[in-house]
């Protein structure tokens, strides 16, 4: 929404600025030219209409008037949309963190849960295999508690 909001602003913008540089052209279009030395011999410059002259100043005036108040409208995107926009983004990055951190948690859990239950299915352990499948459970019943530990503070973060 940021982004695309931001391009939709910027994107106003640019138009109201061609068309105010659309009115500027014309009004340069329709001004007298001055003659560049004196002993020019060619076709003289001809004077503009009063009247054609006369509207395209204020086609000027009247995009100059449009940009200045369309741009007041066209900012407020920035307060009503973009700067809520990143504030909501602002206020759910711990809660992503929160929620990562959990899902590898879970992981970590999951892991450890599987190489317990691959230990206790080993009918014929040696001590090496027992102490294994100890240090394993203690790994285990460690994720467990810190999964349930993650687990409640997301359920506080969220409430």
């Amino acid at each position: 929404i940021i982004e695309h909001s931001k391009a939709w602003r910027d994107a106003w913008t640019d138009i109201l600025t061609v068309q105010q540089r659309l009115a500027y052209g014309f009004q340069d279009l329709y001004s007298p030219i001055v003659e560049s030395s004196e002993d020019y011999e060619g076709r003289g410059a001809v004077e503009t209409p009063r009247s054609t002259m006369m509207r395209a100043v204020k086609l000027q005036q009247a995009y100059a008037e449009l940009k200045t108040d369309l741009l007041e409208e066209v900012n407020m995107v920035d307060t009503r949309i973009i700067k809520p926009a990143m504030e909501a983004r602002d206020h759910l990055q711990p809660l992503k963190k929160v929620i990562k951190k959990r899902a590898d948690k879970k992981l970590d859990f999951e892991k450890y849960q599987s190489r317990t239950d691959k230990g206790r299915k080993n009918m014929k352990r040696s001590d090496k295999d027992n102490a294994a499948l100890a240090k394993t459970e203690t790994e285990l019943y460690h994720a467990t508690e810190v999964r349930s530990l993650v687990r409640d503070s997301l359920a506080t973060f969220l409430v």
